[in-house]
């Protein structure tokens, strides 16, 4: 009596394999720490003495020499699939900062006009507004130019009210401070400068607005 053999195994190709592993060196690579700056700008270089008490500044000054050839950085950003640990560790973002801006309208008035701040929302919106804060990390950043005319046409968009008095210009004004370590008071003001000025496109603006 012949036994019937059940449906063979599937076998993963091995292209698959060398692509899954080649995406779990890169997300590893990029989301390690780098190393401390003296190892980092290269003025020194862990002694065999050193690795043995101190194992991590050696792999992370190895992986830094890898993240610096560029091919892992621009595979992540290609992909979007990019990411950064640096908000838990070595070392936390100390810096508290928010958005605003002075927006003239027509008529020739001015208001004030606050981006989402996570601090003044409730929970809900938190979860729902919280990549918003990741974004504007980077758009009042001189790096991410590009990013500017659309974040001001935004900022446009939320001031316009009135279709007889539609905002004309934008300036983008951001506040910040340092958050003092531990056992130090931190100051209670903010410094305040501003980051840009935008000229409304009129036409897209009120495109985009229908009353």
């Amino acid at each position: 009596m012949s036994r019937e053999s059940g449906p063979e195994p599937r076998k993963v190709s091995w292209i698959i394999k060398i692509l899954v592993l080649a995406h779990l060196f890169a997300i590893i690579t990029w989301s390690m720490p780098w190393p401390p700056a003296p190892y980092l700008r290269g003025d020194l270089k862990p002694t065999f003495k050193h690795v043995a008490q101190n194992p991590s500044d050696w792999l992370l000054t190895a992986n830094a020499k890898v993240k610096n050839q560029g091919y892992v950085d621009r595979y992540l950003t290609f992909t979007g699939l990019w990411q950064a640990w640096d908000m838990f560790a070595p070392n936390p973002s100390s810096l508290d900062r928010w958005v605003d801006a002075e927006v003239q309208y027509a008529d020739g008035s001015t208001e004030i006009i606050a981006y989402p701040r996570m601090y003044d929302i409730p929970l809900p919106r938190k979860y729902i507004m919280e990549r918003h804060r990741k974004y504007l990390e980077r758009v009042v950043d001189r790096r991410w130019q590009d990013r500017w005319p659309a974040f001001g046409q935004r900022l446009a968009y939320w001031a316009y009210t009135d279709p007889k008095n539609p905002p004309l210009w934008v300036t983008v004004r951001v506040h910040e401070r340092w958050i003092e370590p531990m056992g130090t008071p931190t100051p209670d003001g903010y410094s305040m400068y501003i980051a840009y000025g935008y000229e409304v496109q009129i036409d897209k603006l009120k495109e985009d607005k229908q009353f």
